[in-house]
């Protein structure tokens, strides 16, 4: 072979032509494991946020829940304190009430000793002097006197007692009529009897007087 044989050149050596066609193309490989740290870097970040999403949520959760719980302890509170005002304002009226009671029951022994004690001075004595009397006279005196007393001690406490004459005119308004009597020799509607007396109270009719009258 002489010098200037171009097959010479091929009797070395062939070199790989790998970073030839890689220029060549100019397209880098893949590199598989880069690729692979990437998806697992953003899967963790996702996985990140979505902890920390949790998170927030929760506390505030936590924070509604603590909220809830101070108004619910403030409920109580505030119910506790209308059933103490409640039942100072019941003891209250109980104790009005039995107050009340004890006036009016008060008043009303006051008002019996005072009625009594008139009755006692003013009827009961003069009955006695006018049955003590030596005749009948007396006696009769005696009683008028008491009768008179007796009307003077319930004018003293607002009773006015109705009991009509006979021969006074019939009153629907105070008088009630039991019985009509035929009795030519009166009007119509003449009083002739009282059975029974009424009275008003404090200007009031409480009680008609019970009559018999001329048909």
């Amino acid at each position: 072979m002489t010098d200037d044989d171009p097959t010479d050149e091929l009797d070395g050596p062939v070199e790989p032509a790998t970073e030839s066609v890689r220029h060549t193309h100019g397209v880098e490989p893949p590199d598989t494991e880069a690729s692979g740290d990437d998806a697992d870097s953003a899967d963790h970040t996702e996985l990140t946020e979505r902890l920390e999403a949790a998170r927030r949520e929760i506390d505030s959760l936590e924070e509604e829940v603590d909220s809830l719980e101070r108004e619910l302890e403030a409920e109580r509170e505030r119910r506790a304190a209308v059933e103490t005002e409640l039942e100072e304002k019941r003891e209250e009226v109980d104790r009005y009430l039995e107050a009340k009671e004890r006036r009016v029951r008060e008043e009303k022994r006051r008002a019996t000793v005072s009625l009594v004690e008139s009755l006692l001075t003013r009827v009961w004595t003069p009955l006695g002097r006018g049955l003590a009397g030596d005749s009948e006279q007396d006696l009769r005196a005696g009683v008028e006197l008491t009768r008179e007393e007796f009307r003077s001690v319930l004018a003293a406490e607002g009773v006015e007692i109705i009991d009509p004459d006979t021969g006074t005119t019939l009153d629907r308004d105070v008088h009630e009529v039991l019985r009509a009597v035929e009795r030519p020799d009166c009007q119509s509607n003449t009083v002739l009897q009282v059975e029974r007396p009424g009275f008003r109270l404090d200007g009031e009719v409480v009680k008609k007087a019970e009559v018999f009258v001329a048909d």
